[in-house]
């Protein structure tokens, strides 16, 4: 199966969405939360993970483990270095010329006290201050990615994604809160607003859904009746929470 250009096309909207999203515009109204329930953070993780489950699926297919492998990690590092030059740049520029900003100061407020630290914390992944952390996680997932298709390939992926289920239901007892209360005071981590924990759940669910769309394989079928309620489910709910905004 060829990859399909749209879901790189919702991918970069989506990107441009999220660039709104942190800026002073009125452009807000509509890109905040835009469907009502998810955030184009959410989205673009989604759909990142479901284009990197169609190209593991296709490398592997076509390749081998071995080498889907490797492009994902060579795509990760990629990306790593690309996360090491927009915190570079963001500090530089951000000490030197826009620190007398409040707004500024705020998001860079850790790095201003111990511009070391950060820069450590930022090289290893632990430096993770606001509207700066979605690299990082995205870094993470990347090397998560060959971890789940190997998991997946002795265990199947019903056992995959129970354990990420697992690893969310635990995410949900506060555990991020606990380890930022235990780092605080520690210059070089900044754990930021993104729970890796119950973000990895999305992740995953994307992985899985793409190599079955790679695969040509349904995901599940669904009766007719069952998608009647779901369908009915969705747009409650959807009522119900653009009532609630």
């Amino acid at each position: 199966m060829k990859r399909l250009i749209i879901f790189d096309i919702l991918r970069g909207i989506l990107l441009l969405m999220m660039i709104v999203d942190h800026s002073p515009s009125q452009l807000r109204v509509f890109t905040d939360q835009p469907m009502g329930f998810f955030t184009t953070a959410e989205g673009f993780v989604f759909v990142s993970a479901f284009l990197a489950g169609m190209l593991f699926r296709r490398r592997t297919d076509e390749s081998g483990f071995v080498e889907a492998r490797s492009a994902t990690i060579c795509r990760a590092w990629r990306i790593y270095r690309a996360h090491l030059l927009t915190v570079s740049f963001a500090f530089v520029i951000g000490s030197f010329f826009l620190g007398q900003f409040p707004g500024v100061g705020n998001l860079l407020d850790q790095y201003l006290k111990n511009p070391a630290a950060a820069l450590v914390g930022s090289a290893v992944l632990l430096f993770r201050p606001p509207l700066m952390d979605i690299l990082p996680m995205y870094i993470w997932f990347s090397f998560l990615t060959p971890l789940a298709f190997l998991a997946a390939q002795r265990w199947g992926w019903k056992a995959v994604i129970y354990t990420s289920l697992a690893v969310w239901l635990i995410s949900q007892t506060r555990v991020r809160d606990l380890l930022a209360t235990g780092c605080r005071g520690i210059p070089c981590v900044e754990l930021g607003p993104f729970d890796i924990l119950a973000w990895q759940l999305l992740w995953i669910s994307g992985l899985f859904l793409g190599q079955r769309f790679q695969g040509g394989v349904a995901v599940t079928h669904i009766p007719s009746s069952l998608q009647r309620v779901l369908l009915a489910l969705v747009i409650g709910f959807l009522g119900w929470r653009w009532g609630t905004i």
